[in-house]
């Protein structure tokens, strides 16, 4: 893979744009509110979302839980946030 040209993501766009100071101010601010740091959001890797349907009040959905937990260390391990 040497000499590929690495893509710029799209979350670099949100949280590390100094064309647009003001909006990556927001992003970033937004994104603290969830528990993430300031250097995972500005670090380059994929920041990847999951969305569950798992709830303690609907037990046929319930494994979700433990199943997004899963996805959650697979994404972490490959290296994204």
């Amino acid at each position: 893979m040497s000499g590929v040209s690495r893509t710029k993501l799209r979350s670099q766009q949100w949280f590390d744009n100094p064309a647009d100071p003001g909006s990556t101010a927001a992003y970033i601010e937004r994104y603290l509110n969830f528990g993430l740091t300031r250097a995972e959001l500005q670090s380059g890797k994929p920041l990847v979302g999951i969305a569950q349907t798992g709830s303690d009040l609907s037990p046929c959905n319930r494994h979700h839980i433990e199943l997004a937990k899963r996805v959650r260390a697979g994404i972490e391990a490959a290296g994204g946030v």
